[in-house]
């Protein structure tokens, strides 16, 4: 199959693996010899609104406050982070990404949760 093949269900998702690709330093030797970083941020579901609008944001909610915040960690984070990938979403009961990666490296606390705009 071609890499566009509208059969091929992984296609979607190629474009965003090349780029999270070229920051890896064993695959873009660029990065290994100019003092560049590259930082992947992977952001659940924000809304103009800042709050949840369907019963699934409940699991992959993010608030506006909580996306900036992890952008600003990732601005500031240390040198010796040269490439990473880190999940943004706020701190929801029923959430299932990973938070524990960018709270060890960045320190990343969310501080918003989606329960709370329950009604």
């Amino acid at each position: 199959m071609e890499d566009d093949d509208p059969r091929d269900a992984a296609a979607p998702r190629r474009p965003l693996r090349r780029q999270q690709d070229l920051g890896r330093g064993d695959r873009a030797p660029l990065l290994g010899r100019v003092w560049l970083s590259a930082i992947c941020v992977r952001i659940g579901r924000v809304t103009a609104e800042d709050r949840p609008i369907e019963p699934r944001d409940y699991s992959v909610w993010c608030s506006q406050r909580d996306v900036v915040r992890l952008f600003e960690l990732c601005i500031a984070a240390p040198e010796s982070v040269r490439f990473d990938v880190f999940f943004v979403v706020s701190d929801n009961r029923w959430g299932h990404r990973d938070l524990e990666h960018a709270r060890a490296v960045l320190g990343f606390e969310p501080r918003d949760r989606a329960e709370d705009h329950r009604r």
